[in-house]
């Protein structure tokens, strides 16, 4: 069974098929996949807000028209879609003062320079997906430790930058142990891009292994792939307890602020409750007509009184009845309640070595304190 089934693996991959996307799932999935690639920007944050409310991600799309705002105060398509207008040159909300709009968190790192297009990148690239997935074909998928372990190294030796994308793309289809060699040889390959693809696996991998390898490939490398993490702050839930895990380990103290603020993060709740009608109070009916009673399946005995053996006794009613309830009315009320991210104090713990609680303006006291230290130490 083994055998078949990486048969069938190897020869979906050399058909060059993928497999079957979940519909359910696909819009979140392809959310994390925007979300820890998008830079840092107003802009940014608009089309991903766009691109939320086209596929049915209304919160997501709440959540990216504040961080445009937070950005730029002055972004209008963002004022807009949050309800605001401009009045006297201030943006207020309709029918109340608008509240003063977020300030825009430090990026994490300065935006890359942009290397220079290279001509022959599409023919190298070409030529090293043709080489991985033979590897992974006939090396990767061997049920034979040596002929892996060769494979293994054959990939480890491959440090050219155009390799990055076929080495995800191909070996993302592996089992555990493929999508952490995967990570392994990524971290040999120190470019942007391949920055982008770890953190890519340490925010959406479902293995805590993968997501651990890509995390330690990270760290050696400085502000590469912190602003895709950072991002990854924003996400679901799950994306941003990954993200937090992710920057403690790093320890860059420029995503501090990003984590402070996502101490606690809102979260909306549906209460309901009953509004009319007091406990036992069930209404009233009218009838008008016969009543006939009976018993039924009852032998009697004569003796000093009469005995009824297994008493049936009922009631026939013959005419109308009206019957009136009490109308039940149930009031839903949405509240957004600010929830403790254990995962993100636990970074910053570890980040700064000291325990603020979930006390943000602690946490900036100490990050200022940290930063004047680190700018006094000798160079």
């Amino acid at each position: 069974m083994l055998r078949l089934t990486l048969a069938a693996i190897a020869i979906a991959l050399l058909a060059g098929a993928l497999p079957a996307a979940d519909d359910p799932m696909q819009a979140q999935r392809e959310y994390t996949s925007r979300l820890i690639s998008m830079p840092d920007t107003a802009a940014a944050h608009v089309d991903l807000a766009k691109w939320c409310q086209s596929h049915g991600l209304a919160d997501r799309a709440q959540k990216h028209w504040q961080e445009a705002i937070g950005r730029d105060p002055e972004c209008a398509e963002a004022r807009a879609a949050l309800g605001y207008v401009k009045r006297n040159m201030q943006w207020v909300q309709t029918g109340e003062q608008a509240a003063p709009p977020p300030a825009a968190e430090p990026s994490a790192a300065p935006a890359p320079a942009a290397e220079p297009p290279d001509p022959m990148l599409a023919q190298r690239r070409a030529a090293l997906a043709r080489e991985i997935q033979e590897i992974f074909s006939q090396h990767l998928l061997s049920g034979n430790d040596a002929i892996r372990a060769e494979g293994r190294q054959k990939l480890l030796m491959i440090h050219d930058p155009a390799a990055a994308e076929p080495i995800v793309r191909i070996l993302s289809l592996g089992d555990d142990n493929t999508r952490r060699l995967a990570c392994q040889a990524l971290a040999n390959i120190p470019t942007e891009e391949s920055s982008r693809l770890l953190a890519k696996f340490a925010l959406s991998d479902e293995s805590e292994e993968v997501r651990h390898t890509a995390v330690s490939a990270l760290a050696s490398r400085g502000s590469a792939g912190l602003t895709p993490l950072t991002n990854g702050l924003n996400g679901s839930l799950k994306v941003l307890d990954r993200a937090a895990y992710a920057l403690g380990e790093i320890g860059d103290l420029r995503t501090a602020p990003a984590l402070i603020s996502h101490l606690r993060t809102p979260e909306t709740k549906v209460m309901k409750a009953p509004t009319s009608g007091r406990p036992g109070e069930s209404g009233a009916y009218f009838f008008s007509g016969t009543v006939t009673t009976y018993i039924a399946g009852a032998t009697p005995v004569i003796a000093n009184g009469a005995v009824g053996w297994d008493l049936q006794i009922g009631a026939i009613p013959t005419g109308t009845s009206v019957s009136m309830k009490n109308p039940r009315v149930t009031i839903y009320r949405t509240i957004i309640e600010y929830v403790q991210r254990p995962t993100v104090h636990d970074a910053l713990q570890k980040m700064l070595g000291e325990d603020h609680a979930y006390d943000a303006a602690e946490w900036r006291a100490a990050l200022a304190k940290r930063l004047v230290e680190a700018a006094k130490a000798p160079q």
